[in-house]
């Protein structure tokens, strides 16, 4: 019974790892805090990292989503998976919480299917420092 449990149990993590090797995650760069600036926009940036071998790399429509709002992001210059945007944070806010979203088209030999994915919530701190 062991022995049966042990091959179901290693069949099952290998199927699991296998999976988590071909999703693509999504990676924070952005530092937890920055201090406030006078414009009142700061840099949101993230990696996107995995196998990505069904993804079709030019629909890859990444954005920042605050409350109901959405902002694009563009390719950061010179480092391929990476995407940045500016965000504006009202002067009376000490933070603002957001999450990635993802659009994307995975591509078979049968068929291409829009998809998408989110990312984790994310807290940035904005210090009042040097005002």
């Amino acid at each position: 019974m062991w022995r049966s449990f042990r091959i179901c149990f290693s069949a099952f993590a290998l199927l699991a790892l296998a999976a988590g090797c071909a999703t693509p995650s999504i990676v924070n760069l952005t530092p937890g805090d920055y201090s406030r600036t006078r414009t009142g926009f700061y840099r949101i940036e993230v990696a996107w990292r995995g196998q990505q071998e069904y993804v079709r790399e030019e629909t890859i429509q990444p954005s920042v989503l605050i409350g109901r709002m959405s902002y694009p992001m563009r390719p950061v210059r010179l480092a391929e998976g990476r995407w940045e945007t500016l965000v504006p944070v009202a002067s009376d806010q000490d933070f603002v919480d957001y999450r990635f979203k993802f659009d994307f088209v995975q591509a078979d030999l049968l068929r291409h299917e829009g998809n998408s994915r989110r990312s984790d919530e994310y807290r940035l701190n904005i210090l009042d420092e040097g005002w």
